[in-house]
């Protein structure tokens, strides 16, 4: 072959990938304007095909095991609701049964469409059960394995943030294993955050407000990871004595109505103020109203994060808000909860949007995006195929 026939190869190659990847783009354009419709069964009436197959994943290890169940629990009725045939797995805890649930689970995917994640914490929004699904070509629910990844640890999220232009909080990174806690001096002016960065829920959460609670802080989030994230509280000195704390649910790329959050008993929204009845006052549409520049701005910013994050399915944003209407994104959650207390299911409901139809839109989100990501596979063997041949 000579080079001006492997040059119009490679221009033809390019070309079909151009295409694909267009046609990929209007794809998604298209299903994030269907405002949630629900999901078009694989039932066809003229073929007697099945219905969809679903994998419920729930449970898992780490510390919001608990609170994976109660998602999944609420999932599995809205599967029944639906009238969907599903198998519910557990991951276990143990190396053990993490090994048998993968075995399990790649046995299932050939006779299954597609998984639906209630999974909470590392293994399920870390993107471990992601890269999984991917391997035995499995579609499931939510961002891909390196979108998961990014967004589960807070660290890389805010320097993501912050090289698109979105508003984070000040932070400092420290290395527990390099640096003496007890030698560490705070950053800035107390009060500050102290956090876990891998963790959710609010796991591994400090809220420092006295110094002499500062290395303590510091010890406890390095009891569950090396590296420790330091926020500074907003509002920021100066800027007000109180902020407003909204959180933004963003599904298949379009936004919910914003809801702000008023922790009873706690001075943040802790673990007991997020899954206790009662913990907290949940305000949709905030108590500046749904219309108000501040609330329109969160979901402005939301939207934004959801895109250059490269996210599916649903995800959360949650936002710090200075009086002046000054916002900072603090966490993107990519696996969002959905327990009797949860505040996606609680926004979409606002919408006219029912957890069952939710979920169905959910699935149905997931399963075009296997498709793509399946064919996009193929093509891209094809390329390398091509290439090669074309080295030698």
């Amino acid at each position: 072959m000579d080079k001006r026939e492997l040059c119009i190869k490679r221009n033809i190659m390019f070309f079909c990938c151009v295409i694909l990847v267009s046609f990929r783009a209007v794809a998604g354009e298209v299903s994030q304007s269907q405002n949630l419709c629900p999901m078009q069964s694989t039932t066809s009436n003229s073929t007697g095909r099945s219905k969809t197959r679903v994998v419920l994943i729930q449970g898992g290890p780490g510390e919001e095991r608990e609170v994976s169940l109660k998602t999944g629990a609420a999932m599995e009725k809205a599967l029944q609701e639906l009238g969907l045939p599903y198998t519910v797995l557990d991951p276990g805890e143990t190396g053990a049964e993490l090994r048998q649930f993968e075995k399990t689970l790649s046995d299932l995917a050939p006779k299954s469409d597609v998984a639906l994640l209630a999974l909470h914490g590392q293994y399920g929004e870390g993107g471990e059960v992601q890269k999984l699904c991917n391997r035995i070509s499995l579609p499931y629910t939510g961002s891909g394995a390196q979108a998961s990844a990014l967004c589960m640890d807070k660290i890389l999220t805010k320097k993501a943030l912050q090289k698109y232009g979105i508003p984070t909080p000040p932070y400092r990174e420290i290395d527990s294993e390099k640096e003496h806690l007890r030698g560490v001096e705070p950053f800035a002016d107390l009060p500050l955050v102290v956090k876990a960065p891998h963790q959710g829920s609010s796991v591994g959460v400090y809220m420092v407000r006295e110094i002499q609670h500062w290395v303590e802080s510091l010890e406890g989030a390095a009891d569950l990871e090396r590296k420790i994230l330091v926020e500074q509280v907003i509002p920021r000195p100066g800027k007000g004595d109180f902020a407003y704390e909204i959180t933004v649910p963003v599904v298949n790329g379009k936004v919910l109505t914003p809801i702000e959050v008023q922790p009873k008993g706690s001075d943040f929204y802790d673990f007991q103020a997020k899954y206790s009845q009662g913990g907290s006052d949940h305000i949709v549409g905030t108590s500046l109203g749904e219309k108000h520049p501040i609330a329109q701005s969160c979901q402005q910013v939301a939207v934004k994060t959801y895109k250059v994050l490269n996210l599916r399915g649903a995800a959360r944003v949650d936002f710090m808000v200075e009086p002046d209407g000054t916002l900072f994104v603090i966490e993107v959650n990519t696996l969002p909860g959905c327990t009797p207390t949860s505040l996606l299911p609680e926004s979409a409901q606002y919408k006219g949007i029912e957890f069952p139809q939710l979920i169905q839109s959910l699935l149905q989100t997931a399963q075009t995006d296997g498709w793509w990501r399946r064919n996009l596979d193929r093509f891209n063997h094809w390329l390398r195929s091509q290439r090669d041949r074309g080295s030698r």
